[in-house]
């Protein structure tokens, strides 16, 4: 008596492409966060320069655990100026992106912090990439998000690695 195949042929390729994808993604990630960490290690020896507030979006809606709660964040726009030339940036942090602020429970909250932080036409420093000035920030290091990418891509290759070793023991189908 022939013991029948557990999978299809449509069945392990499709769990072999699956493993693929997640190694494809995971090893694509993690090179991604160890340079992205790079930079934000680096970005501590990035020189200054004096800058201007020159807009406070807010409120910007954000919605947090599914959709459940809505909370807002304020972003700030800045002009800098690195060897007589003007640059406009709106990048608060390496792994925050443009989000200057914590999430506020109402629009009014975020919108009176963001102009309380950053006042319009206050001064600012502003620290800059000193081989692509056009890349700069306004806090320098990592943070929780400058991780994000690398933490996602070492959970991602490992889990397609496991579906390469568990690929064996379906049996592959013939045909």
């Amino acid at each position: 008596m022939t013991t029948p195949n557990p999978v299809t042929p449509g069945q392990y390729r499709i769990v072999a492409g699956f493993a693929g994808f997640l190694i494809l993604i995971g090893a694509a990630l993690s090179i991604f966060g160890v340079f992205f960490l790079k930079t934000a290690f680096a970005s501590y020896g990035w020189p200054s320069a004096s800058g201007t507030v020159q807009a406070i979006t807010a409120p910007l809606y954000r919605s947090e655990y599914n959709g459940s709660r809505r909370t807002y964040v304020y972003e700030v726009t800045y002009g800098y100026e690195v060897n007589a030339i003007a640059y406009t940036g709106d990048r608060y942090s390496l792994g925050e992106g443009s989000t200057a602020s914590r999430p506020y429970d109402t629009a009014r909250e975020a919108e009176q912090a963001g102009l309380e932080a950053y006042p319009l036409g206050s001064a600012i420093t502003v620290y800059y990439d000193p081989q692509s000035p056009t890349e700069a920030v306004l806090k320098r290091g990592p943070n929780v998000g400058t991780y994000a990418p690398l933490i996602m891509g070492l959970f991602f290759l490992p889990c397609g690695v496991l579906f390469l070793k568990v690929l064996p023991q379906l049996k592959q189908p013939a045909g």
